[in-house]
């Protein structure tokens, strides 16, 4: 196994933004410490090699499902975002550790140093908002897998960014293929914690989870008004922060008005 670590940029689009992020992420890390790659959803073959320079992996929903892994047809691939880096693992298995990075998540610095300040840390799982069901009862995600597991030994974490170490990979590979499943932010650590691996938060002082979370959508343009040395998501340019609002507040509207109808409905 090499020393080095692999950092791999998801995405399944391309534009000017995304470019320029993937470019920067590259520019900034010692090439004698970390690999990085671009790992794009290539399901519609619409991938354009001249466009990106470096490496790059590229997979497909078919390539997914031959994994041997439960999939949802209902449900997105971001709903097992540890399955394109498992694919990429198994193409890549020479690495100590692997750092999977959403296109929308941004950390505003070097992004070499985030990822030195854990080059000691020898955790199987690194995330942001680690969680059990005593300090966030209402995080939805509680209880979407199969594993067979008492409530209050749940784990999960936020996904955007994240590092697994080579044998914790290894090990999800292994759950998963005997029909092992469920929503990557809690089945994944939930896995690794209750088998003995070791699953570590970033710590606060590289994340706010104000401003590092689900949504709403944080326009571009306002990053340099934000704290420096911290991550954020989601980010996209103002545009696509404004659709995504009006898209989320639909949701939140949308949400509050069912709550609602069933208080009245209780009451009838």
């Amino acid at each position: 196994m090499v020393s080095k670590t692999a950092i791999c940029f998801r995405c399944h689009y391309l534009s000017e933004d995304i470019i320029k992020e993937y470019e920067r992420l590259a520019s900034s890390c010692d090439p004698s410490l970390y690999e990085v790659f671009m790992v794009y959803d290539n399901t519609r073959k619409d991938f354009s090699i001249g466009r990106i320079r470096g490496k790059k992996e590229l997979f497909d929903f078919e390539d997914i499902r031959e994994m041997g892994y439960r999939l949802s047809e209902t449900k997105p691939i971001w709903y097992n975002a540890e399955y394109p880096l498992l694919f990429f693992f198994k193409k890549h298995p020479d690495y100590a550790y692997y750092w999977q990075l959403d296109y929308d998540a941004f950390f505003n610095g070097r992004w070499s140093a985030f990822f030195d300040a854990f080059r000691d840390e020898n955790a199987d799982l690194l995330a942001a908002r680690l969680k059990r069901p005593t300090q966030e009862p209402q995080w939805y995600f509680w209880g979407k897998h199969n594993l067979d597991v008492s409530p209050d030994r749940q784990v999960g974490v936020f996904y955007p960014v994240t590092r697994f170490s080579a044998q914790g990979l290894k090990f999800l590979d292994e759950k998963y293929k005997e029909g092992h499943w469920g929503h990557c932010e809690v089945v994944a650590p939930t896995l690794l914690d209750m088998n003995g691996y070791k699953v570590v938060d970033f710590g606060t002082e590289y994340y706010d989870s104000r401003w590092f979370r689900w949504r709403p959508t944080l326009p571009r343009q306002i990053l340099p008004f934000l704290p420096e040395n911290k991550l954020y998501h989601p980010v996209k340019n103002f545009r696509s922060a404004l659709s995504d609002f009006f898209v989320w507040s639909v949701i939140k509207v949308g949400g509050a008005l069912k709550k609602y109808l069933r208080f009245l409905g209780s009451r009838s």
